[in-house]
């Protein structure tokens, strides 16, 4: 009787097909990343050196001595400050660049900022004493490094918030002593130089999809003619041998190794041939010694059911393990579950704040089960409130223990002797995880000492009559008054990692009351979430939420921030927890 055979899988078209789709995407991946990189390079290398040489340009036209003298009592003064103004005026005219300016440094980290009307929008220069710690927020490294060092340097590209994305070149202005006295900077807007570059990338785009639509064809047609069509030939011919048809064919293929095997089956074939007309030969023996295979076969019956059994046995034991396995991961998940409930105990009760605050809505959601973020609030009547924002190493189950600490840490830490004093509060809990962690033991180099464990943390204290002290360690803070938003970046300090010599360390900012400010804490994983595109939510796409809806109760405003957050992140999995604590007074 003739069997049916089942086919199963894919058949060799459809997989040589996938396979030449998949080189095919590959490569189109390829070239995307390529004109990224090409379009990326040409901003950095080809358009950062030219506004360089421009800085460069601008510093060298400039008389050191005399720049030095242009601020005084607050307002540029002296004759040069003229020729200084009347010099860039020139030269944005003749080369179109709209960013260029000069900043005179004035030690203790204080500088004088001369800007172009343009940058400002209107048709004025203006003159502004800044500070660079507090009131420079999105300046790149860059600067600061021409500005101590007196090196020329070119920035990489950076969000420059309102003013879009820029690329720099910054000049040191050197004077006849060798001390950098101010810079010659010049900007572009990365945004205008993408439109010029986007039509040289979209050519070498199309250019790319043309190359790869052509090599898909031709791998078809050669894949169709050498591979495909020769090997089914033979698979026909290989049914027809297991259908008692030994009159083989020897399929043709400019592949040499379909070749080969094709060869190799006919000579198989052949000699299967022979083999069967041995044994019909020897079938006549066979049928006399049916007897005693007939007794053969009953043992050969006795094995294969020991070999069942022994299946079953397996079998059985194997059930046996995936129950308790599927029991330990249920244990593990209760625990987890368990551990998520403790650490919801930890935060702060609805009356706390109720007390504290006018307003005061919160997110926040672990990116796991548990998380490493936390928060922890006292209020201590007729003073004021404490709030402590903290972001713990890792996240899920080790972030949480770590959470577990610092609210224990807190509540031995704070009392209403210090309550105010937030700078204190920081360099204790400092104190705290090097003692509990070992950091000195991880000096020294012993063993089982780990100075990785720590937290970002933002310490607040909110006094009865609208007053903060703010003392941040890496938490950003946001001020807005409906007019503006000040973002308070805090200091590059780990807490945790032992580096603290005293609370003096620390900066303690004042914040006079504003009946009309909003306050808002958030966890870098608001900030550092990318979305479709790997670029990161960052700041400005947040500040502009809270301004454009100042108006509005705070937990509209809270609610607008998690719908950006959430279509901004799109298909891209959450990177971290996310936390964001924000009031008014």
């Amino acid at each position: 009787m003739k069997k049916t055979r089942t086919q199963k899988g894919l058949s060799l078209k459809t997989a040589v097909t996938c396979a030449v789709l998949v080189i095919v995407i590959l490569i189109g991946s390829l070239m995307t990343v390529f004109s990224y990189i090409v379009k990326r390079n040409m901003i950095v290398t080809g358009y950062g050196e030219q506004v360089t040489r421009l800085a460069q340009t601008v510093a060298s036209a400039i008389d050191p001595d005399l720049f030095a003298q242009t601020a005084e009592a607050g307002a540029p003064a002296g004759e040069y400050w003229f020729d200084v103004k009347d010099l860039l005026d020139r030269i944005i005219n003749e080369t179109g660049v709209m960013f260029i300016y000069t900043v005179l440094y004035g030690g203790n980290d204080e500088i004088t900022y001369f800007a172009t009307g343009d940058v400002y929008g209107n048709d004025e220069w203006a003159v502004e004493f800044l500070h660079l710690d507090t009131d420079i927020e999105w300046y790149p490294q860059e600067l600061f490094e021409a500005m101590y060092t007196g090196a020329v340097t070119q920035s990489d590209i950076y969000d420059a918030d309102e003013f879009g994305i820029l690329i720099g070149g910054f000049a040191p202005i050197i004077d006849s002593s060798g001390n950098v006295v101010g810079l010659a900077c010049v900007e572009i807007n990365v945004d205008d130089v993408i439109a010029t570059i986007n039509a040289s990338v979209f050519a070498m785009a199309i250019f790319a999809l043309i190359v790869v639509v052509v090599f898909f064809v031709l791998a078809m047609i050669v894949a169709n003619k050498g591979l495909i069509r020769p090997v089914n030939e033979i698979t026909e011919e290989m049914s027809k041998v297991s259908d008692g048809d030994f009159n083989f064919q020897f399929p043709k293929s400019s592949i040499r190794e379909i070749s080969t095997l094709s060869e190799s089956f006919g000579t198989m074939v052949q000699t299967l041939s022979t083999v069967i007309e041995e044994i019909q030969k020897r079938n006549q023996d066979i049928i006399e010694g049916h007897l005693s295979n007939d007794r053969k076969s009953i043992i050969a019956k006795g094995d294969y059911q020991k070999i069942l059994d022994g299946v079953d046995a397996i079998a059985d034991n194997m059930a046996i393990h995936m129950d308790e396995l599927a029991k330990r991961l249920h244990t593990i998940s209760e625990g987890i579950r368990y551990a998520s409930k403790i650490q919801s105990d930890l935060l702060p009760k609805n009356q706390a704040f109720d007390e504290a605050f006018s307003d005061y809505p919160i997110i926040w959601k672990p990116r796991d089960v548990v998380g490493g973020d936390i928060f922890w609030l006292k209020n201590f009547e007729g003073k004021g409130t404490i709030l402590c924002v903290c972001d713990c190493t890792g996240h899920g189950a080790p972030g949480a223990m770590l959470t577990m600490l610092l609210v224990s840490a807190f509540e031995d830490i704070v009392n209403e002797n210090n309550c105010y004093d937030t700078a204190g509060v920081i360099y204790h809990l400092e104190q705290r995880l090097v003692s509990g962690f070992g950091v000195e033991a991880a000096a020294k180099g012993e063993a089982g000492a780990n100075i990785q464990d720590g937290c970002d943390l933002a310490v607040l204290f909110i006094k009865s009559g609208g007053d903060i002290n703010l003392s941040s360690a890496n938490i950003p803070v946001f001020i807005c008054n409906g007019k503006e938003v000040k973002h308070i970046k805090g200091q590059r300090l780990f807490i945790g990692e032992g580096l603290l010599g005293s609370k003096d360390e620390v900066d303690t900012i004042h914040i006079p009351a504003d009946p009309d400010a909003k306050y808002y804490i958030a966890s870098d994983g608001l900030f550092d979430q990318p979305g479709d595109i790997p670029i990161p939510f960052g700041y400005k796409k947040f500040k502009k939420v809270i301004m454009e809806n100042h108006d509005k109760s705070q937990d509209v405003i809270s609610d607008k921030v998690w719908e950006e957050f959430e279509a901004y992140r799109g298909a891209e999995p959450r990177v971290d927890d996310f936390e964001l604590i924000s009031f008014k007074p």
